[in-house]
């Protein structure tokens, strides 16, 4: 932590000025009863909101390390424990075998894989290793037999099927797989009910023919989880990237949040921006940002969070209490602030060092049209950008494990570049005047010495400041980036 913070909070302590960095940053925790994971997280979170910005999933020095979460998805794993897993949007999905037994003399072959740890909305494609399969009717017993492809069709040697499948959501009202129970000798019965749990069984029938690899691996592609959305009330299944991060926040598997701890209209604000229509070039429309993918709970709240801001080009920020969110989209600013609003000298920077600057972003994601196999997106290149950087391209690697549209991907990178190339940042102390403002809001700068006319910034930094212990003025000290709307312009490419 930097000396000037650790001297603020110490300060806190005695001083008038410390009351109201408590009342900004740390009443949530004292009032609002956070506690457990969320508590440890959010403590974190205010420390570091008072040095810079929040989850900004694009910013220029962001990697994030998602290409490790983003492989295995589909792949279905025999261990004796597994991480919970939340799976938000259309995915292909597999995950840990719950039960596995042999029946008859040993012809039989009864797999149960568990595809998540709460109700999906649907199941809608089963794979056995890459072939999809087209399944028949159910039949009395629940059961469905394969039509395509033809090698798991039909019956074996000594008259038993290939193959045959039986699916639940994870709903409480879901049917029990009954002949799993009828033929498991007690192993499996009723009781075991998969509440939240959905699942694919599978009664295989030994055959060389159409397994000659053995055990196959058994996949899906679902939709999964049913959100809030907080502008409606309605519980439904949605991609939106704003109502996902809400869901993720409050989840018992998240954060754990209660909802005095999150500011909805913010929320709803960002929910309304990422339902916007975009328009594609081969025709039609996609919304600008939805989430798709897999949050393995063993992973660090932070690095999940990232993860989903990254969906949306979007920021988390906790301020008096409350997350508040900004989705990836230009919002005008309503103040305007000149040099009467600075205390003391103004700090500008004009181009960021070698280390931080780039002209080219790449990256990979994984979708139905990769196959469901991780893919390098197409990259976003500036020929521009390239000549002011001395002709030399320079990337950027982001990954993004929650979007599977093609179009999206690229929206995203361009937001990353065009923002990175906003380059003038300016630094100062403010009067108390400036406590209003969060990081993320945008304002305008009128100051003639440095040319700027209303001149748009976007704030990457707030954090209350002291004169010294001696002399307890108080002061706003803030660091901003220029910004323009442009950044968040697209021309459809796909």
């Amino acid at each position: 932590m930097p000396p000037a913070i650790t001297a603020a909070i110490g300060a806190a302590i005695t001083t008038v000025g410390a009351k109201i960095f408590a009342a900004k940053f740390v009443a949530g925790f004292a009032f609002m009863g956070l506690s457990g994971a969320a508590a440890v997280f959010a403590a974190s979170f205010v420390l570091t909101a008072a040095t810079g910005l929040i989850g900004m999933a694009l910013a220029p020095d962001q990697k994030l390390s998602a290409v490790t979460g983003m492989r295995g998805r589909d792949q279905m794993l025999r261990q004796s424990a597994a991480p919970r897993k939340l799976v938000y949007g259309t995915v292909k999905v597999s995950g840990p075998v719950v039960f596995m037994q042999t029946a008859g003399k040993s012809e039989i072959l009864n797999i149960v894989v568990a595809l998540g740890t709460h109700e999906f909305q649907s199941i809608d494609e089963i794979y056995l290793n890459e072939d999809e399969l087209t399944l028949g009717s159910a039949g009395s017993d629940g059961l469905q037999a394969p039509t395509a492809p033809e090698q798991y069709t039909g019956n074996n040697q000594k008259g038993i099927p290939h193959l045959r499948v039986q699916t639940k959501l994870g709903a409480s009202s879901d049917p029990t797989f009954n002949e799993l129970s009828a033929g498991t000798n007690g192993l499996w019965t009723d009781s075991h009910k998969l509440t939240n749990i959905p699942a694919i069984y599978a009664r295989l029938g030994y055959s060389n023919d159409a397994f000659p690899n053995g055990i196959p691996n058994i996949s899906a592609v679902v939709k999964g989880k049913k959100i809030l959305d907080t502008r409606t009330g309605a519980t439904s299944f949605s991609t939106n990237s704003a109502l996902v991060l809400y869901d993720y926040l409050t989840s018992e598997f998240g954060l754990n949040c209660s909802t005095s701890e999150i500011n909805t209209a913010s929320f709803n604000t960002a929910a309304n921006i990422c339902d916007e229509d975009i328009s594609l070039k081969s025709g039609g429309t996609e919304k600008r940002y939805t989430t798709n993918g897999v949050i393995i709970t063993s992973d660090t709240p932070e690095s999940i969070i990232k993860s989903l801001l990254s969906a949306m080009g979007g920021m988390l920020t906790y301020s008096n209490g409350q997350f508040f969110v900004k989705a990836g989209a230009f919002i005008s600013p309503s103040d305007t602030l000149t040099d009467d609003d600075f205390v003391g000298s103004i700090q500008i920077v004009t181009k960021p060092s070698r280390r931080e600057n780039f002209n080219a972003v790449k990256g990979q994601w994984i979708a139905e049209e990769t196959n469901w196999q991780l893919a390098d997106y197409p990259p976003i290149t500036s020929t521009t950008f390239e000549t002011e950087d001395g002709g030399e391209r320079i990337f950027r690697e982001l990954d993004l494990p929650f979007t599977n549209s093609n179009a999206t991907a690229q929206r995203l990178a361009k937001l990353a570049l065009f923002r990175s190339r906003q380059q003038i940042q300016l630094s100062g102390r403010m009067k108390l005047t400036a406590f209003k403002y969060d990081v993320g809001d945008t304002i305008n700068i009128t100051i003639d010495r440095f040319g700027f006319a209303s001149k748009v910034f976007e704030i990457t930094s707030w954090s209350l400041s002291f004169e010294s212990a001696d002399n307890p003025a108080l002061g706003i000290d803030v660091t901003m980036r220029e910004i323009v709307s442009t950044v968040f312009d697209f021309t459809a490419s796909t």
